[in-house]
């Protein structure tokens, strides 16, 4: 049957033909003849309005592309009407086919509109695909990474023009070429390997391997690799590779830096860390971790709980020096001491500054922590052996300063007694022998003051009878009378009771060594030296209005007075104090200490 219904259509579609072509009245007998074929054969209406619709379609398409497509339709019709004509005397109903036979048409009207605009998209589509195909040729030829196509077995069937500039080889030679020799030996099993997971309908994850180049070295390449698809069968393998050498080598050498620098912190016992603000963590160097007696990665590290780890009287110091970060952005450094798991206090000196984004807000915090413990130990017993070296200066400055008062002082008086009496026994007061006694009377008077004056520079008896107030007093009195120059003395809260010998010493000897500096370098007309009690130590003052000098140059100064504050600033810090100078040329000077205090008692 359906060969059959084939052959007629096949015969009718000769039959159209000739009537479109001539539109003479042999090919509408022809039709007439060809309903009444149908009918004998057994075929309906519908078989012959559908093998009609089935053969007039085509005609019509064809026939829209040169504009008749219209009259087409309307020939058509009329040699289908044609066609079913023997039917109308066969069949009851015949005005309802021909009504069914217009509705037909207009549909075929309307699916011709349809194919007319369907024509129009498609060529809209086309003409975007091929854009879309320039753009993608433009972009393949003009890419900066590799991008290749592989079949199933490896051959490569594409390589776009930078494979050149990168490896230095021309396509030709390796298109159509296994890929295996341009991947280095050690990496060639993991590379079939993607390549088999590919074949199976895999995505795999980016990888890398290293690629031959023309003068024998090798790149390494990051590769994205997909399966290529072709009516849903898998064809082969589409790949993008990107040349990552350079940012390997930058790689290895930073790790290479960090290698070497977490060498570095541990030689010098450094570490370093970083405050994330946003996410409250922080991240420490293995350094660190050792610094804190812990194993690298241990603990959670955030900055409560680096606070923690803080000795419990020094965790105010850490947290101001965090505070003053983030609200001036200024750099710190300062020392306090950590609390080992076991117990064990270190001493560690932290330095830290604040990072800021480009908007000028602080994202990070991060710094340095040196453990300073074994060089806190090795100053301490310097300072200490300082301490007994100045101590055993000062003592022995005293039982100097105590024989010249007590032995040569009042051996001298004797003398001197001596020769009053032997003046009086003498009656005439002209003769020599009487002028040479008060001769010697008035030598021996002046080398006593000198001698006096020789034991109180040694060491002050006020010092020890009075403290340190008085003794400053009767410093400025004779340094008034000595050099000329006006100088204020102020004492301000200061008691005998509050020094023990070293402070008490320390305190005079840095008023004494100022005071000789100013009158040796200074030229000044007017001092102001002003001691004052705080409420844990003293600070003592010292200006002049002198011709000052360049901080800068002083340890090159030739007239000796580096020296001086050299001796001034070390007493100082043997107490634990600090010391600070200011001068300018023609402006003056000002020196500034301050020491803790710490009584006799304690």
């Amino acid at each position: 049957m359906v060969q059959n219904v084939n052959n007629m259509r096949s015969v009718y579609e000769s039959i159209l033909k000739e009537f479109l072509a001539d539109k003479g009245e042999s090919s509408l007998e022809r039709a007439y003849e060809f309903g009444k074929n149908l009918i004998a054969q057994g075929l309906g209406c519908l078989d012959l309005i559908k093998i009609h619709e089935e053969t007039i379609v085509p005609i019509v398409q064809r026939a829209e592309e040169t504009g008749i497509g219209i009259e087409t339709v309307r020939l058509g019709f009329r040699f289908l009407t044609e066609s079913l004509s023997p039917f109308e005397m066969t069949h009851r109903g015949f005005y309802d086919v021909i009504e069914e036979l217009k509705k037909q048409a207009n549909e075929l009207s309307e699916i011709n509109a349809q194919l007319q605009s369907e024509i129009k998209v498609r060529k809209e589509t086309e003409l975007r695909l091929s854009n879309s195909e320039k753009k993608y040729r433009s972009l393949i030829e003009t890419a900066k990474d590799v991008i290749y196509t592989l079949s199933p077995d490896g051959i490569i069937t594409s390589l776009n023009p930078i494979f050149e500039t990168l490896t230095g080889w021309k396509r030709d030679e390796w298109l159509g070429q296994h890929f295996a020799p341009l991947v280095h030996q050690d990496d060639l099993p993991f590379a079939a390997e993607i390549l088999e997971k590919i074949m199976q309908g895999e995505n795999p994850p980016i990888f890398e391997l290293r690629i031959r180049t023309k003068e024998n070295g090798y790149m390494i390449g990051e590769f994205i690799t997909t399966p290529r698809y072709q009516a849903g069968q898998i064809i082969g393998a589409l790949g993008i590779a990107r040349d990552i050498t350079a940012r390997k080598v930058a790689e290895r050498r930073l790790l290479e830096s960090e290698h070497q620098l977490s060498t570095a912190q541990q030689i010098a016992h450094i570490g370093s860390w970083e405050w994330d603000i946003t996410a409250n963590t922080v991240h420490w160097s293995d350094e660190l971790y050792r610094i804190y007696g812990l194993l690298p990665g241990q603990v959670e590290t955030t900055y409560e709980s680096y606070i923690e780890r803080v000795h419990p009287e020094d965790q105010p110091i850490v947290r101001r020096n965090v505070e003053r970060a983030l609200q001036e952005r200024k750099p710190f450094r300062s020392e306090y001491r950590i609390v080992h798991p076991d117990g064990t206090v270190r001493t560690v000196e932290g330095r830290g500054e604040a990072v800021l984004d480009d908007k000028n807000r602080i994202i990070k915090l991060r710094g340095t922590c040196q453990d300073i413990t074994e060089h806190k130990l090795a100053d301490e017993a310097v300072r200490s052996l300082a301490k007994r070296v100045v101590e055993a200066q000062e003592n022995e400055r005293r039982r100097i300063a105590r024989d010249l008062h007590d032995n040569i002082c009042q051996r001298l008086s004797a003398v001197k007694l001596h020769l009053s009496a032997m003046e009086t026994e003498i009656k005439n007061k002209r003769s020599k022998k009487y002028v040479q006694v008060q001769d010697l009377k008035r030598q021996i008077g002046r080398t006593i003051k000198e001698v006096r004056g020789i034991s109180i520079e040694l060491r002050p008896t006020t010092l020890d009878d009075l403290g340190l107030p008085v003794a400053l007093q009767l410093l400025c009195r004779e340094f008034e009378k000595t050099f000329g120059i006006a100088i204020q003395c102020s004492i301000d809260g200061v008691e005998k009771e509050m020094f023990d010998a070293h402070r008490e010493t320390a305190l005079y000897r840095i008023a004494q060594e100022g005071l000789m500096n100013i009158a040796k370098h200074a030229q000044a007309k007017k001092v102001t030296l002003s001691l004052a009690a705080q409420p844990a130590s003293v600070t003592m003052t010292i200006q002049d209005n002198g011709k000052g000098f360049d901080q800068t140059k002083l340890s090159t100064r030739k007239d000796g007075s580096g020296f001086g504050i050299m001796n001034m600033k070390e007493r100082a810090l043997l107490l634990g104090g600090s010391f600070k100078i200011t001068s300018e040329k023609y402006n003056g000077t000002t020196l500034y200490l301050e020491i803790p205090l710490l009584t006799k008692a304690l």
